[in-house]
């Protein structure tokens, strides 16, 4: 008993040192009688956390041959972890279930990790069903946890990575978020219980994001470290390191003409100077609203009046404009460029000016909130023009997420063909390469033999591909090799289609996306499968990947089935019915068509089911939501 307290401490100060650990909803755990706490699995020293976080003692089951090492031994006893073999087999699962009943019938607390072992995805993983026969034979509360942030910290497995992170300076301190849920009482299924979890998940990635400070100061912390990435428009480079340079430029043309203008209209062609005003737009904390050079003049005028946007910045070449604008107020690109080069301090702007002093009023039913980054308009038809306005929060939400699951290497080349008139386009090619050193070869509409041509000069390791362009890549490799191509993003197509396969059978990961603009781009994706060995050395696969599927949703992202006729109906695993959503990236209408709220579930409109693993499926009548225009 003094051994264990003993241990116990020093396991709770060892935490505390090495973390940075914040708890909510301790409260649920009853301060006496029996509980079991069921957590997700990210680290080997999760139960740790586990003892540095409940306000009791915790006793664990464990797998048995850990419990043998010689040097974990002493310290997992004086712990109170009982162990278990990890073989397959009805005595097995009788010895675990009978072990974690006695200690809950003698008013312990007991944690188990359900999901067997630990991610290797950056995802939850499926929970084992022991955790259902648990639910039948005990008489005290489940209480699920999770814990967030850990990934990247000692003994665990970051994305891509096959060897365990070591200890290192830069994880000391790591802010670690402990969630407790609710107890939930008598029967339950492993899978309700992992979307309890995912929930949890959703709601502490939500804190963080939070926390981590605003798109802004990121972007900025991370030019101020660039060396060589760089934006390409065919023989156009446009180095990281220079763009504070030319924000400055764009600063001293524009900050008192814009002074008082919240949102601005932008309809320009590809190119740098295109991404230097969206760019310089989010440093300033204004609001761009993309147009889409298709839209008609009433499109144009329509969308500037719902998001009560005065002023277009666009060009003069009617050749790409089409139709003439209409706003308020016009700035032209080539006036600013003018103005650059003489040096001036500020353009004119073309029509009235009544508006000019006037401060931008506000369409947000009252709501006391910042202005949203950028405000999108997204066509169901074409009499429909829904809008949708992303924040910082947001953009922050789905880089980090897609950060987690997905290994970005520093300086690795991007080919992109996307508009950033789509939050697809302006997350994937505007955000993540700034934040993540991502070098992105823009490329406009080519024919087949162009983009292949394209590729062979640029040598990129990933490739955003629309569904043609897959096609395009699908047919040429079999007949050329792409040795330096290692992914292909991509969305709207079947995972199991011939392009898919071919692919895949030539080395190249094929990666299907699925989002929406409400979703800051991304919310479900499919990754590569991990294949390994456990901590024991026995073989080890980690699904990720269902080639029926949309993927696994995103960390920080909650994906709930409800019944068609009532959405307060929970469905269970492979029962068709209607999909929400919610999370730090998911921006959700309530009130009005113009107000939103951040962090409640989103009715995609979709219907579907989601698996025992998490895997999301369409209904076979559906087809994947389009990112990626053709």
């Amino acid at each position: 008993m003094v051994l264990s307290f003993i241990i116990g401490r020093l396991v709770k100060l060892i935490a505390r040192v090495l973390f940075k650990i914040r708890i909510k909803g301790e409260v649920t755990v009853p301060s006496k009688g029996g509980a079991l706490i069921v957590a997700n699995h990210t680290s080997y020293i999760d139960f740790i956390l586990m003892v540095a976080s409940c306000p009791r003692s915790v006793h664990f089951v464990m797998n048995e041959d850990v419990f043998k090492k010689p040097l974990l031994r002493p310290f997992l006893k004086a712990l109170h972890c009982i162990p278990v073999g990890p073989r397959a087999g009805k005595n097995n699962f009788d010895a675990f279930n009978g072990a974690v009943k006695e200690l809950i019938d003698q008013g312990k607390i007991v944690a188990i990790f359900a999901e067997g072992t630990v991610s290797r995805t950056g995802q939850l993983l499926e929970f084992k069903k022991g955790v259902e026969h648990l639910s039948r034979i005990i008489n005290a509360p489940i209480i699920p946890v999770h814990f967030d942030n850990v990934a990247g910290t000692p003994f665990t497995y970051e994305a891509g990575k096959r060897s365990i992170t070591p200890l290192r300076w830069r994880t000391i301190g790591r802010l670690i978020l402990v969630r407790f849920g609710k107890p939930i009482y008598g029967e339950v299924k492993s899978f309700h219980l992992r979307q309890r979890i995912k929930e949890l998940e959703a709601e502490n990635f939500q804190s963080r994001i939070r926390r981590a400070g605003s798109i802004q100061k990121r972007i900025s912390e991370s030019l101020s470290e660039k060396s060589n990435g760089f934006w390409s428009w065919g023989s156009v480079n446009l180095l990281y390191r220079d763009i504070p340079e030319h924000l400055s430029l764009l600063n001293k043309v524009l900050l008192d003409t814009l002074r008082n203008e919240q949102r601005v209209a932008v309809l320009l062609p590809q190119g740098k100077w295109n991404h230097l005003i969206y760019l310089w737009l989010l440093s300033q904390h204004k609001t761009a609203v993309p147009i889409d050079p298709e839209w008609t003049n009433e499109e144009r005028l329509h969308v500037m009046n719902k998001s009560n946007t005065q002023l277009l910045l666009t060009t003069k070449d009617l050749n790409f404009t089409k139709y003439a604008p209409t706003s308020e107020g016009i700035l032209y690109i080539e006036d600013i460029l003018t103005d650059i080069v003489k040096g001036r301090k500020s353009v004119m702007i073309c029509d009235t000016l009544k508006w000019a002093k006037r401060k931008v009023r506000t369409t947000w039913a009252g709501l006391k909130r910042e202005e949203p980054s950028v405000i999108f308009f997204e066509r169901s038809d074409k009499e429909n023009m829904r809008m949708v306005p992303m924040f910082g929060e947001q953009l922050v939400a789905v880089t980090t997420s897609m950060k987690q699951v997905y290994d970005f290497k520093p300086e690795v080349v991007m080919s992109a063909r996307l508009q950033l008139d789509h939050s697809f386009g302006y997350v994937l090619q505007l955000v993540l390469p700034l934040l993540y050193d991502i070098s992105v070869d823009v490329r406009e509409r080519s024919t087949t033999e162009e983009f292949i041509e394209q590729l062979m000069q640029t040598k990129p390791e990933i490739v955003v591909a629309t569904p043609s362009q897959l096609e395009f890549l699908a047919s040429a490799a079999r007949h050329r090799n792409f040795p330096f191509l290692t992914h292909v993003f991509t969305a709207d197509v079947h995972p199991a289609c011939d392009a898919v396969q071919a692919l895949t059978s030539r080395g190249i990961t094929v990666m299907t996306c699925a989002g929406m603009n409400a979703t800051a781009s991304v919310f479900a994706v499919n990754l590569h499968n991990y294949k390994g060995k456990d901590i024991v050395g026995k073989e080890l696969i980690q699904e990720a990947y269902d080639d029926d599927s949309i993927g696994k949703a995103l960390p920080g992202v909650a994906v709930r089935v409800t019944d068609p006729n009532d959405c307060s109906v929970e469905m269970d695993s492979n029962e068709v019915g209607e999909i929400w959503i919610k999370g730090a990236s998911v921006c959700t209408v309530f009130c009005s068509e113009d107000a939103f709220e951040i962090g409640e579930w989103y009715r995609t409109g979709w219907r579907g089911y989601i698996d025992q693993k998490g895997f999301i499926h369409l209904e076979s009548t559906q087809k994947h939501h389009s990112l990626l225009a053709c």
